[in-house]
């Protein structure tokens, strides 16, 4: 019974000093690779040929270190509404099939990408946007 105690223990200890998101880092993306958000208990799509220093995955955003040259396209197929909170060039597009947002930078910097539950309305065709944000900008809908 102690020996029981003792891997429970140890399991909730473990569980303790975890870290709130998962992390990777140098990532060059060979192919289209799926990532999980928790908090929406979907996926988004980082395409093949992104390129970061390093990304974190937290419940319902990505952050994504960034060095010059570094650049980013993340594709939702539920066309979830995407928004960018750093000052970066970008442009989102919202079509009938996925919403699109991409981004790049030309410096050392790091870009939070939030994913929203809300589903974008392409209309009745493509609806895109590019702007270069200047701190807590929203793409819009």
């Amino acid at each position: 019974m102690r020996k029981y105690i003792f891997y429970i223990a140890l399991l909730f200890g473990l569980l303790a000093v975890l870290p709130s998101g998962v992390m990777a880092s140098n990532l060059i993306f060979s192919d289209d690779t799926e990532v999980y958000l928790s908090g929406l208990d979907d996926t988004v799509t980082i395409v093949q040929g992104s390129n970061v220093d390093k990304m974190t995955v937290y419940g319902s955003s990505i952050v994504f270190d960034m060095v010059n040259g570094s650049s980013v396209t993340i594709r939702s197929p539920d066309r979830y509404t995407m928004r960018v909170e750093e000052p970066v060039n970008y442009s989102f597009s919202c079509g009938t099939d996925y919403s699109t947002i991409n981004f790049s930078s030309l410096t050392t910097q790091t870009v939070t990408v939030e994913v929203s539950s809300t589903i974008c309305q392409p209309g009745a065709g493509e609806v895109s946007e590019s702007k270069t944000t200047t701190g807590g900008g929203v793409v819009p809908i």
